[in-house]
């Protein structure tokens, strides 16, 4: 539950940054409930399409070229209105900047944000499990080779840890407090201690005796250099002697996308809205187009762990559903397939410039799997492309896109490749036997029950 309501207030915490930034766009939020009669305390919305907001600096066309992996270093043409000097966007924050623009969806394991795209809609997924690297240690698979290359864990069927690396390190005390010259250990705080052992002293030679509870009791923080020297000389010897192996956490990363392209242009939609209904946990986006009205809602389903978007319009449907993931840069780790007419499958490993060498932790041994499968009124026709990446539509006036997903990992010392496979036919299976208005009926059922404990807390206490 824990989980659940902690998701919850991410989701809270990234419809703030949303409205942050619909408001540095300069979307107009005044006087919208009044207009649309939305109850401004649970309803999010705006009638400023994504394109528009794009359109500032003309580096993305559409939400789908948004790049979550922009240079970190080169400045776009866009001013960043949290930065109080006026510095520009670099390309990563900006790509960052245009991500707060959608609106969350979220069930605690799996989380999207819809763009609310016109030109082409995207809703961005993530999953709870999805990093880079493995388990700190020395990885080993079910026949117990050791493993030290991506290729290695992409082919092995189960990965555990020998000699976990993760944590306190052994005699960690010697550098923390020091020993007495008996080889006790010495008071916390002590000035006299002998810290480490002869190796570390030698290569370490101020801080021999010098503990790390010493230096913490006695640092100097101001800003002169040579306690700024002192502080980043402490750090590098705290993070080489007494954090484990890696001493930093890894990179959460991105599952996969879902863009669906109409074939259609933002400047000729008219009365477009896209709005979050916080109660039902649903983001729906409306517009006009071409004399038709066009409706989606998305929602991430708890009972049912599958992210939903369901697409209807007043004339017939025609367009493209593609399955998209940012971990397709080595053809070796990532391979679509055609399930069926409706149906596309993914498989890849995590992929971000593995190191490939021996260090714990840094090479990538997460895998997972996802399904992207369709449904449609008796008058839609599916077809799969030829790469397997997308899913055509055309015909009747509404369709389903459902997409479920798993990674290997079973606990933080152990990882399964047959557990994605297994995870998604299990869900899939699951949202097969159901109508769209089913799950979503039991998606509401359950998000209203966490969504209502926020007001029952607060109404009891002020």
């Amino acid at each position: 539950m824990f989980k659940r309501l902690g998701a919850l207030v991410m989701s809270v915490m990234m419809l703030g940054s949303s409205m942050a930034a619909a408001a540095a766009a300069d979307v107009n939020l005044e006087g919208y409930p009044s207009q649309k009669g939305y109850d401004p305390e649970t309803v999010m919305w705006t009638d400023n399409p994504i394109e528009n907001v794009l359109a500032e600096t003309g580096i993305y066309g559409n939400a789908a070229e948004v790049n979550p992996n922009a240079d970190s270093k080169s400045n776009v043409s866009m001013q960043n209105p949290y930065a109080a000097n006026g510095d520009k966007f670099t390309g990563w924050a900006y790509s960052e900047f245009c991500w707060t623009n959608s609106y969350p969806i979220g069930n605690g394991r799996m989380a999207g944000m819809v763009a609310g795209g016109i030109d082409k809609e995207v809703i961005q997924i993530n999953e709870d499990t999805c990093w880079d690297g493995s388990p700190y240690g020395t990885l080993k698979d079910e026949n117990g080779n050791t493993l030290t290359k991506i290729s290695q864990t992409a082919n092995a069927e189960k990965i555990s840890v020998e000699n976990p690396t993760s944590g306190s390190i052994k005699d960690d005390w010697k550098y923390f407090r020091g020993a007495n010259a008996d080889g006790t250990p010495a008071e916390i705080g002590s000035a006299d201690a002998i810290v480490g052992d002869e190796t570390f002293r030698t290569k370490f030679p101020d801080f021999a005796n010098k503990s790390i509870s010493y230096q913490s009791l006695n640092i100097d923080n101001s800003k002169e250099q040579q306690a700024v020297q002192d502080r980043w000389s402490m750090e590098r010897m705290v993070e080489e002697t007494f954090l484990g192996s890696p001493n930093r956490q890894r990179a959460y990363k991105s599952f996969v996308e879902v863009y669906l392209d109409f074939g259609q242009h933002h400047e000729q939609a008219e009365n477009y809205v896209k709005r979050l209904d916080m109660k039902t946990g649903v983001v729906t986006v409306e517009y006009d187009y071409h004399g038709e009205h066009y409706k989606r809602e998305s929602f991430a389903s708890y009972p049912d762990q599958v992210v939903a978007t369901h697409v209807e319009s007043t004339e017939e449907l025609n367009f493209l559903a593609e399955l998209h993931t940012y971990h397709n840069q080595k053809t070796d780790y990532y391979k679509y397939e055609k399930i069926s007419d409706n149906e596309v499958k993914l498989t890849a490993s995590v992929y971000n410039g593995s190191k490939d060498d021996n260090e714990p932790g840094t090479v990538n041994a997460i895998r997972f799997e996802a399904h992207m499968f369709l449904d449609g009124d008796k008058d839609t026709r599916f077809a799969v492309a030829k790469d397997n990446t997308s899913v055509s539509v055309v015909g009747g006036n509404s369709a389903d896109i459902y997409v479920v997903g798993a990674t290997n990992y079973v606990d933080y010392l152990n990882l399964d490749n047959t557990k994605p496979g297994k995870d998604c036919d299990k869900y899939s299976a699951n949202v097969k036997k159901r109508t769209y208005s089913e799950i979503k009926a039991r998606h509401i059922a359950d998000f209203k029950e966490q969504f209502d404990k926020t007001d029952s807390y607060y109404s009891e206490r002020y």
